[in-house]
């Protein structure tokens, strides 16, 4: 969870410049799962507000970025990286997920249609 809130950080200083430097990849962010649990809550709201100011002249612009993870810098376009990070997200909380299973957690519905917000329409 720490490397889902990492990449969220590394790609709204990107983005936005905002934090202006993201520490070294694979650092302990937050010491503690409530800390962890906390920044969640306000990525999670940075990522809403943000995303409700994108444009379709944003998006195709291209962004030139040196990557953490490699080193190498990558010219791409805007709406590959949104693309990326939210497909990101998917990818390890699925993996999330599927620890929590197997350790007999019920996780709720993860199905889109089926979520809690859905069944009142």
């Amino acid at each position: 969870m720490n490397h889902i809130a990492y990449a969220d950080l590394a790609f709204l200083s990107r983005f936005t410049h905002e934090p202006g430097e993201v520490p070294p990849l694979g650092q302990d962010l937050f010491g503690s799962f409530s800390k962890l649990r906390l920044e969640r809550e306000h990525l999670d709201e940075r990522l809403m507000v943000w995303t409700s100011t994108l444009s379709p002249d944003w998006l195709v612009r291209s962004l030139t970025y040196l990557s953490k993870v490699d080193g190498h810098e990558r010219t791409v376009p805007q709406w590959v990286l949104v693309s990326h990070l939210f497909n990101h997200q998917t990818h390890h909380r699925g993996q999330v997920t599927t620890l929590l299973s197997q350790q007999g957690k019920d996780v709720g519905a993860t199905d889109l249609p089926f979520m809690p917000c859905f069944n009142a329409l």
